[in-house]
Order: structure tokens, then sequence, then C-alpha cells
């Protein structure tokens, strides 16, 4: 019978490293929106998009069935969601786990 081991809880320092690196990522998606707005107003005005890695990867009409559909894809990356307006509302999906200190309530 294999022996299990007890997985090591990742520092904060880690975890502090790892929200770090997916809000630059999150922030590198939305400059795209930004940087390609007029494009995007074009091609998509009126719709939602998901934007990843430097392009859309997904475009929908609802934009919980497009967060279900893209998060499906692409697994819960810090995907920028966003309806292609003049004055867009930006939608956030929490998508990584916070750290949150354990409550000592009596």
């Amino acid at each position: 019978m294999m022996k299990r081991t007890a997985k090591k809880a990742p520092s904060l320092k880690a975890l502090r490293a790892r929200h770090d690196r997916l809000m630059r990522t999150f922030d590198k998606n939305r400059g795209y929106y930004y940087s390609h707005k007029n494009e995007l107003l074009k091609k998509y005005k009126g719709k939602y998009v998901a934007i990843w890695d430097d392009s859309v990867v997904g475009i929908g009409s609802d934009v919980d069935e497009l967060s279900e559909r893209v998060y499906a894809e692409k697994g819960r990356k810090p995907v920028f969601f966003t309806l292609v307006a003049e004055h867009p509302q930006v939608v956030r999906f929490p998508s990584i786990s916070l750290l949150r200190k354990p409550s000592h309530r009596a």
C-alpha cells in the first residue's frame, strides 16, 4: 500500500507572487482591449468579448454563457471580459482562489 504524503501549502510569498503574476496578465489583456478598441468596435459592437494572450478568444451576447465557454476551454485564467461599446462596463469573474486568514470567532 502506498503512503500518502501531505501536500505542503504554498508560502504567503509564493501566493503573493502568483497573484501579482495573474494580475499582470489580466492588466495585459485589458490593455489589449483598449489599444484595439476601435477595431473591436467595428467588428463586435454590442457583443461581449473575452480577451486572453493578446487576442479575442470568445464572442457572445450573454456574458455568463461566454465565460462558461471560455473557462471550459482555457481553464481559470485571468481572462478579460467586457462589453464592446463606446463606454463599456467591465465584467470581472473571480477565477483565482484568494488567501484568507482563518476566522477566530468564538
